[in-house]
């Protein structure tokens, strides 16, 4: 099996088969209550890895199991990564949030339908028989002129209560870091937590690679490159 069918395989099926710790709560109108991106992530605080991403263009990935609240005996997944774009932010803000697109940049997303009235976005992904459907409250921010975000929390579906934050930074003119921060609190993992965070950092890595290349290509072809 290839990095990317393994990759979207291990991600359809540790969704399937997590245990997590709420149920999703959505009501129309309201902003999501997700999670709040670090304002100096650790890709930034560290120079090498920073120099990495934008000079190597590396797409940087790390996912952590850690104890939840206090008073708790949950536990949460924090997820962070980022990674550049050969496109400028508000180009690559638009291509994200048109989600009908999302089949065309992996053959494993069937379909993507969001509704502008209730906000929600409806995922259906299948890979080698696992078939997901999720359901997603969004929420789009554009207040700055150099970032800009889309804000998310499952609501139904696998990984129901996962809340996070794609974030958009102005790099220069043509280019654009994207960011991800994500939390999912669970009650037990399906496997040893060596192998959730191993595999979810090699998804993650994988699904992110393949909507830069989207964004870039498609960024070419309207600038006639």
């Amino acid at each position: 099996m290839g990095t990317l069918k393994w990759g979207v395989v291990f991600l359809l099926s540790f969704g399937l088969c997590a245990s997590g710790s709420e149920t999703g709560v959505w009501v129309k109108g309201q902003p999501v209550q997700s999670i709040e991106p670090e304002e100096n992530p650790f890709w930034r605080r560290k120079e090498k890895l920073h120099k990495r991403l934008l000079e190597e263009r590396d797409i940087i990935v790390a996912v952590k199991a850690r104890p939840g609240s206090k008073g708790t005996e949950k536990e949460e997944l924090f997820m962070q990564g980022a990674g550049v774009v050969d496109a400028p932010v508000d180009f690559t803000y638009q291509q994200a949030k048109r989600f009908s697109d999302y089949p065309r940049m992996s053959n494993f997303v069937k379909s993507g339908q969001y509704d502008e009235n209730s906000g929600l976005l409806k995922l259906h992904t299948e890979a080698f028989g696992y078939h997901a459907h999720l359901t997603l409250q969004m929420e789009f921010r554009d207040l700055k002129q150099e970032w800009k975000e889309i804000r998310f929390r499952v609501i139904s579906g696998v990984f129901t209560g996962m809340t996070g934050v794609v974030r958009f930074d102005d790099v220069s003119k043509k280019r654009c870091e994207i960011s991800l921060t994500s939390l999912f609190a669970f009650n037990e993992l399906p496997m040893p937590r060596f192998f959730v965070e191993f595999g979810l950092e090699v998804a993650l890595r994988i699904m992110a690679t393949r909507m830069r290349s989207f964004a870039e290509r498609e960024f070419r072809e309207k600038v006639g490159a």
